[in-house]
């Protein structure tokens, strides 16, 4: 019989007593556990050291002991750094330690995994602060928290400024955000954003966490002209959160661009770009005069079909059709309908008389009614007259017409101004007598 012995292992020792052979292989022995050094105790008092017989790791792993906190500064680039220590003293068998602390009664913040014996926090605030610590034995079999006496270290003691500057700038279906950091020294890990529809920070909800250095973020796939509410603070690398920018006043405005040329500018370049923009402008090959194709195309990235008609005169081609299409464009799915023609128009056939309410032309768009729930324009001209929905001429509503009038009423007993080419004038509410005359009296 022969064993394997290492410094972390030994085998067990036994003194054979008998051995009754049986059948075959198979013997029965009789032994008592045997210690080498068991003369050596009796005679001389001599230690016994207990073999190593085992490398399974205990199923009640002890704790480690003398949990002690401490802390000590450097100076690093002008700037003084205070750190903290947490040592405390090896349990047996264990393999790692999970270290956690807390300061003035704080929720328990993670401290992480070690396999030593020690463990620092870099940057503290100041404040008591309490540690524990379990040992961790090679089966993961965690001990019971050792916990440190609750020990007053000096640190830092102001959280971090608020951002110097929080700049929204409008994009098309976007919204771009600069910010700025405070100067001097600063241990900031990152920067939070949050948004709004409301100009109300309790209604807000959160963007993002910004590591530090970054100072910008875009915001995009926003409707055009949509108009949200911003604020931002700072968190430093102990958790320690500043206060809000702005500090006061609500928070900043931001809205993706109203500009029509800018978006349509834009969209006509995304439109283009597209395989169903490409396959409908582009021209029949057919070899006379005029052509008419329909078109069909399914495959992995696309489902497009199209109609087009064709014209040449005069050494010019004309093209009109329509496309209708969705596509994979590097994982984004869009789908369109498109036309491509001089002109554009809704006809109505069904009434007494054909009428046209909507017609595209020439690059401009005429509508004979429209209702708009919400409507942003860059510029406007009317033809006649603006005015409320609500308007009774001398009673309620506003209302102003291209020749200089203008008449504005007030609600219930309020007053009501009327102006014209030749004066202002103020009525009390129900009065055609007005109070108040400027240019020609009445």
């Amino acid at each position: 019989m022969w064993t394997v012995e290492s410094e972390a292992l030994s085998s067990q020792l036994f003194r054979v007593l008998s051995i009754n052979r049986q059948d075959g292989l198979v013997a029965e022995i009789s032994a008592v556990q045997h210690e080498p050094g068991k003369y050596q105790n009796v005679d001389y008092g001599t230690k016994i050291d207990t073999r190593p017989i085992t490398v399974v790791p205990p199923s009640v792993q002890p704790a480690p002991a003398q949990v002690l906190l401490s802390s000590y500064s450097v100076l690093g680039q002008g700037i003084a750094q205070h750190n903290a220590v947490i040592e405390w003293t090896a349990a047996p068998s264990a393999v790692a330690y999970q270290v956690q602390w807390r300061r003035d009664n704080s929720d328990w913040i993670e401290g992480g995994r070690t396999g030593s014996a020690r463990l620092e926090l870099e940057n503290i605030r100041a404040g008591a602060y309490l540690a524990r610590v379990r040992a961790i034995n090679a089966a993961g079999i965690p001990s019971l928290w050792a916990t440190s006496m609750e020990t007053q270290l000096s640190g830092n003691v102001v959280p971090p400024s608020a951002l110097t500057h929080l700049t929204p700038t409008s994009l098309v279906f976007g919204i771009r955000l600069d910010w700025g950091f405070p100067v001097g020294p600063s241990i900031v890990e990152r920067t939070e954003l949050w948004y709004g529809q409301a100009n109300d920070l309790q209604q807000a909800i959160k963007l993002g966490d910004f590591a530090y250095p970054q100072a910008t973020h875009t915001l995009m796939g926003l409707a055009a002209g949509a108009q949200l509410f911003f604020w931002g603070r700072l968190v430093d690398k102990n958790g320690e959160i500043g206060p809000w920018y702005p500090i006061s006043g609500g928070g900043v405005m931001g809205q993706a661009s109203s500009d029509a040329g800018e978006i349509l500018e834009y969209l006509q370049g995304q439109i283009t770009e597209t395989q169903l923009a490409q396959a409908l402008i582009e021209k029949i090959d057919s070899g006379g005069e005029s052509a008419v194709v329909v078109e069909q195309l399914v495959n992995q990235l696309a489902a497009m079909y199209t109609i087009k008609t064709q014209l040449t005169d005069g050494g010019r081609t004309y093209l009109a059709g329509i496309g209708v299409g969705v596509e994979n464009n590097e994982g984004i799915i869009e789908s369109q309908v498109l036309v491509a023609a001089d002109r554009f128009a809704v006809i109505h056939p069904n009434g007494t008389t054909t009428t046209v309410p909507f017609v595209i032309q020439g690059g401009q768009v005429f509508m004979n009614q429209a209702f708009i729930a919400d409507g942003t324009i860059t510029n406007a001209k009317i033809g006649q007259v603006i005015q409320s929905d609500n308007y009774v001429a001398g009673v309620q509503g506003w209302r102003i017409d291209k020749n200089g009038g203008f008449e504005m009423n007030g609600i219930g007993s309020g007053y009501r101004v009327v102006i014209r080419n030749n004066g202002f004038y103020l009525y009390p509410s129900g009065s055609s007598t007005p109070i108040i005359e400027l240019g020609e009296l009445l």
